[in-house]
């Protein structure tokens, strides 16, 4: 389903909108790192489920979760296409096992076992303390987290190993996926039981929906603020408040003030306690445990508040801007220089390519194009003609 973003006739902020869909684009995961992954991702199910590997005699399915699932991920900062260097994109999958009868610990050695006897994974597979990483250098990391049935809780819950907290987790990708979409508001489809479900189509920037975009645009924000610092707001908890948030209101920023203005009034009203964020399907899971777990979480905390509090105050300073060069130095401390180099490139080429075509109107100081709101822009006449 397509959800092509253009200078809206419904959006407050037509120019912005534009400027932050071409941001969107230059985040985007590339076609070729995407195939790749895929490929990847395919081989590793393979091998999983081969003729006396060490879960052939068990039920195993394996699909993508996270911002794969959801079509959130974002190249590292400082990643390839956005600063033209080779870091590496976070893709996820969960390997789910219908039945275990085994210590947690032990479901997650013997998926790092199997694995590791795959002679093109015994370098570039490193252990971690809820899943097994398959690192690909200067490309992408592949976070398998194994996982088994969760019978008790039913549906499409599963428990999770913990390495250090030698325990089960309660968690449900699945649900949480769904959920999502639907706060998408995405057409779902019902999911059918196999043992490989493949990762999502490769969608263009402009494919997705613009929750998906926003949640995106934040954790682009988040990460330039946080330059990789351990007390960054994980990306589930930004994902869950911004779409518990989200009310589809046309565009990108409007939603996106919309989202951090509900963010910051939250946070107000329950101070100087710490907001609670629970899984929206799944009661049992809290995304917001480890800002509760000692004194660095509440320093954390303290840091996402004010990091959602200066957001929301660039937001709406970019909102209020006019003019495309006073847009630019505005969008390059949110989003980074290259990225927003790209955008405005960008823009500018879509802009000449309507005005040639008489596509192009002006509503007050904002540029739209198509539509019929505004006044027509004549196509320039160049050298005289």
């Amino acid at each position: 389903m397509a959800h092509p973003l253009v200078l809206s006739n419904e959006s407050p902020y037509p120019q912005q909108d534009a400027l932050l869909a071409e941001i969107c684009r230059a985040l985007q995961i590339d076609v070729g790192r995407q195939a790749r992954a895929a490929k990847e991702y395919d081989e590793v199910t393979r091998w999983l489920n081969r003729t006396g590997g060490r879960f052939a005699s068990v039920d195993t399915t394996v699909y993508p979760q996270g911002s794969t699932a959801l079509g959130t991920t974002n190249p590292p900062h400082g990643g390839k296409g956005v600063k033209g260097d080779a870091a590496e994109y976070d893709l996820d999958a969960v390997v789910e096992i219908v039945r275990w009868q085994q210590s947690p610990v032990a479901l997650l050695e013997t998926l790092y076992d199997d694995l590791a006897a795959n002679p093109r994974y015994e370098r570039v597979i490193e252990r971690k303390t809820r899943c097994v990483r398959l690192d690909f250098p200067n490309d992408f990391h592949l976070d398998l987290l194994p996982a088994r049935a969760d019978h008790a809780g039913g549906g499409t819950r599963i428990e999770i190993p913990d390495r250090e907290l030698l325990c089960w987790l309660s968690s449900d990708p699945k649900a949480y996926a769904a959920w999502f979409h639907r706060r998408s508001d995405l057409r779902q489809q019902e999911l059918t039981k196999a043992s490989v479900e493949p990762l999502p189509d490769h969608l263009s920037a402009d494919e997705k929906p613009p929750l998906a975009r926003i949640v995106q645009l934040a954790k682009r924000r988040r990460d330039l603020r946080f330059n990789s610092s351990n007390s960054a707001p994980r990306s589930v908890v930004l994902t869950t408040l911004i779409a518990n948030a989200y009310t589809g209101a046309p565009g990108l920023l409007a939603p996106l003030m919309a989202s951090f203005d509900a963010i910051v009034t939250h946070a107000t009203a329950v101070a100087p306690q710490i907001m609670h964020v629970p899984n929206p399907v799944n009661p049992d899971e809290d995304f917001s445990d480890r800002w509760r777990s000692d004194l660095a979480g509440r320093r954390a905390y303290d840091q996402f508040v004010q990091f959602a509090t200066d957001f929301l105050a660039e937001l709406r300073a970019f909102a209020a801007t006019q003019g495309l060069e006073n847009l630019r130095d505005r969008l390059a401390p949110l989003f980074g220089e290259a990225a927003t180099l790209t955008a405005i490139r960008k823009y500018s080429e879509r802009l000449a390519k309507a005005s040639a075509l008489g596509a192009v109107r002006s509503v007050g100081p904002a540029i739209v194009i198509g539509g019929e709101r505004g006044t027509r822009v004549r196509p320039h006449e160049y050298f005289g003609r």
